[in-house]
């Protein structure tokens, strides 16, 4: 009787052991998605920030040269060293006369305008569960 015992403890601790086996098996795929999808995201987020500084380098350099594109486009790329894929938009420029709203920067205003400078940049990503997307950094300064 006592043999009796001890065999059927013994297959209790195996059928745990392969019911173990079979809910890792399960709630793997689960996990791992989980965890990809965190990466992705922070990956993503880290090209954004990253993208968003080297605009804001760019806008800097556009405030002491408004009218130098493509040292705008220069400040930015040196800022992202080894990147590829990034594409730095036109610089687009835009005034706003006070009271009035939006104008052409040509027109002329009552009081002095204010002109604005937008510099954008985007890189294009490879994500891991997702699929592609684009990270991209945006800013915009009042030129004085």
């Amino acid at each position: 009787m006592m043999g009796r015992r001890r065999h059927r403890l013994g297959a209790a601790a195996i059928g745990d052991k392969g019911i173990a086996a079979l809910e890792f098996a399960l709630l793997f795929p689960l996990l791992l998605a989980i965890i990809l999808s965190i990466y992705d995201i922070g990956r993503a987020v880290h090209f954004n920030i990253r993208l968003a500084e080297a605009a804001r380098l760019g806008a800097e350099y556009g405030l002491r040269a408004p009218s130098d594109d493509a040292g705008v486009a220069n400040t930015v790329m040196n800022t992202l060293p080894g990147w590829t894929g990034v594409t730095v938009d036109p610089v687009e420029r835009s005034c706003v006369c006070p009271g009035s709203g939006p104008a052409l920067c040509s027109s002329s205003c009552p009081v002095p305008m204010t002109r604005y400078l937008k510099v954008r940049v985007s890189k294009p990503l490879e994500r891991l569960l997702i699929g592609p997307s684009t990270a991209t950094g945006e800013t915009t300064v009042r030129l004085r």
